[in-house]
């Protein structure tokens, strides 16, 4: 007879809570490297093409996330705000 110790169990509201957390924190580093190559004098594209290929490296050995796609549109939306 196992104990019960041996079987975790998950609270569903907490795994719920997390469901969208880890893509959340991607976008985030996303962004923030996309100021920071700005802020160093990147162009745009260069800035684009330089996180696609972080993500897929970080995603090598796995799955590449959904978000990949997003990438240009989140590196524009740091640019147009740092034109403002």
């Amino acid at each position: 007879m196992p104990f019960d110790w041996m079987h975790p169990k998950k609270n569903q509201t907490f795994v719920k809570e997390l469901s969208g957390r880890f893509e959340e924190m991607l976008r985030s580093e996303v962004e923030q490297r996309a100021r920071l190559l700005m802020n160093l004098g990147h162009a745009r594209d260069a800035v684009v093409k330089r996180l696609q290929e972080r993500v897929k490296w970080d995603f090598e050995a796995s799955k590449v996330p959904a978000f990949l796609k997003d990438v240009p549109a989140i590196v524009d939306r740091v640019f147009r705000r740092e034109q403002r």
